[in-house]
């Protein structure tokens, strides 16, 4: 699984080592950031509260790094950014969430090895 997850831009590496260098915790949390983060796109798509935008952003753009996944934490980071200082727009919205959904598609049927 680890291998597949590289695959799709995670630094396991970096990953690992931010939770204590335990592999079979880090995946509890690959697993867990599927089933808490990736589910919630739809519902991302419609909010329209920026205080809960902005804590939806800071919490996904932590646990990502927290797993390695850079990319896509790097875009949550300016757009919680954004947020924060009323310079949102609804394109950074929806940005951050076709890439989730892109990123769950990709980790579809993903399952511990």
């Amino acid at each position: 699984m680890m291998t597949t997850l590289e695959g799709i831009g995670f630094d396991t590496k970096a990953g690992v080592a931010a939770t204590g260098g335990d592999e079979d915790f880090y995946l509890e949390l690959v697993a867990d950031f599927q089933q808490d983060y990736l589910c919630r796109t739809g519902e991302i798509r419609c909010e329209t509260n920026i205080e809960s935008l902005a804590r939806f952003a800071h919490d996904l753009k932590s646990v990502l790094r927290m797993l390695g996944e850079f990319s896509i934490a790097s875009m949550t980071d300016e757009w919680e950014a954004a947020l924060r200082n009323r310079t949102h727009s609804s394109e950074q919205q929806t940005m951050v969430c076709d890439a989730l959904e892109r990123f769950s598609r990709a980790m579809t049927g993903l399952k511990p090895s």
